[in-house]
């Protein structure tokens, strides 16, 4: 009989640690949720986007066939969900199909595990595919993860997609470790920063693209900066391919000066050959989704050498587009100031200071045709041309054309810029060198 009993209890203890463990495991998987949920159960203040600690991206590889750059949380209009989907930009040289079986998995503060979500894979826009040395084709993606707790801020995301040839090729044990996962950070979304007293607020973004060489850009680059910062634009981001530590140094001692200027500096470190458009579908992108999660309503890209000029005797970009009573995605001019053109004589426009801005004022019209750079401007309203003579871009990079003729019909002056020289070297002039006696 005590025989029986005691077989019993160990039965009994079995059953018991069986369903202990069952149990435990099952509060493991739900734990890290509950805490994320105990922890986000009120709204969080919201961060100034001048105050932030910036946690740059970088493109890293999910496999030999894909990579990725940055991830942002999407908001719908008028929801109050904090991130009910996130979208990741990549590039890959695999079909929409192969890239849909990549797996998403989303980390929250004080979990124990990663939450996997679904995905949806979409090529960006018309960009063209892209062909490396080796003849691989790569194309630019979007990947959307589906947050199962939109009312929830994820810190990071994990991407992993198994690289099958390896897995047919290597023994099972090798296979096993193929699926590489990726960690990217996900840009939260904060509130832009609201000046104090009687200035008026900036929402707008300027977004300047990577260089195509390495060669030193540090006066266009500065020059950039400041002249939008002096049409009244205050928040830049700079992807940097090849951006110099000279510039570096000018950049700060300008944000000591101008205290509402910010800045903030993205490698741009591309592991794979891609074309000029479909570069310039991925910079846009990203440019767009930072600027939207900082609230801010007005977005562009241009390159170093472009700057975004409001005419019609207005002195800012936000006074240029509100005049123009469009919204949407708005399509301006771009006029080519090729640096082949000699420049200015007239004595009352000359500049002092090397400011390639005030030293050339004619454009030519026949290589201007046709050019536009695309303007985020507040939301819907679809795609509108906004006149030359409300505002337009000023591109003073080189034409690689040397046979034109400043006086043709072709070459327009226009001396927005250098009427303006006075007051434009007073507010930055220190930060260029003085132009040598002629």
């Amino acid at each position: 009989m005590r025989k029986v009993s005691k077989l019993a209890l160990v039965l009994a203890a079995i059953v018991s640690f069986l369903f202990f463990l069952v149990y435990k495991i099952r509060y493991d998987k739900i734990y890290g949720v509950l805490e994320v949920l105990e922890t986000f159960g009120q709204a969080d203040k919201a961060v100034s986007a001048s105050r932030q600690i910036l946690q740059p991206p970088t493109w890293q590889r999910v496999s030999d066939n894909a990579f990725v750059y940055s991830g942002h949380c999407t908001r719908l209009p008028g929801s109050d969900d904090i991130c009910p989907a996130l979208t990741v930009l990549a590039v890959a040289s695999l079909e929409t199909n192969d890239l849909q079986k990549m797996t998403c998995q989303l980390w929250y503060d004080s979990s124990i595990q990663p939450i996997s979500v679904p995905i949806t894979v979409a090529k960006v826009g018309n960009a063209a595919t892209s062909t490396d040395p080796k003849n691989i084709v790569w194309s630019p993606y979007v990947l959307t993860c589906e947050s199962k707790f939109a009312a929830i801020m994820p810190f990071g995301v994990s991407l992993s997609l198994r690289d099958e040839s390896s897995s047919r090729s290597s023994s099972s044990k090798t296979a096993a470790t193929s699926a590489f996962s990726a960690y990217l950070h996900i840009e939260a979304p904060v509130l832009a920063v609201q000046p104090s007293g009687n200035e008026q607020p900036t929402d707008i973004v300027a977004c300047l693209a990577p260089q195509e060489n390495h060669v030193d850009s540090t006066y266009p680059a500065l020059e950039n900066v400041l002249l939008h910062y002096y049409f009244g634009v205050r928040e830049f981001y700079l992807y940097d391919n090849g951006l110099t530590n000279k510039l570096m140094v000018a950049l700060g001692q300008a944000v000591q000066q101008f205290s509402d200027l910010n800045v903030a500096v993205l490698p741009w470190n591309l592991p794979v050959v891609l074309d000029k458009n479909s570069i310039e579908q991925i910079i846009a992108n990203d440019c767009h989704l930072r600027a939207r999660g900082r609230g801010y309503t007005t977005n562009f890209v241009v390159g170093l050498n472009q700057i975004l000029v409001p005419k019609s005797g207005l002195s800012s970009v936000k006074q240029a587009l509100e005049q123009s009573q469009k919204s949407g995605q708005l399509l301006v001019d771009v006029h080519k100031f090729c640096s082949e053109y000699p420049e200015e004589q007239a004595k009352k426009y000359k500049s002092s200071r090397m400011i390639t801005a005030l030293q050339l004022n004619v454009y030519n019209t026949d290589l201007s045709s046709g050019l536009k750079v695309k303007v985020s401007y507040r939301s819907g309203g679809g795609q509108h041309q906004v006149s030359q003579d409300e505002i337009a871009v000023h591109d003073y990079g080189n034409c690689n054309n040397y046979d034109m003729d400043v006086n043709g019909a072709e070459s327009v002056r226009d001396r927005t810029i250098s009427r303006q020289a006075v007051q434009v070297e007073k507010f930055l002039g220190n930060f260029f060198p003085l132009r040598t006696a002629s």
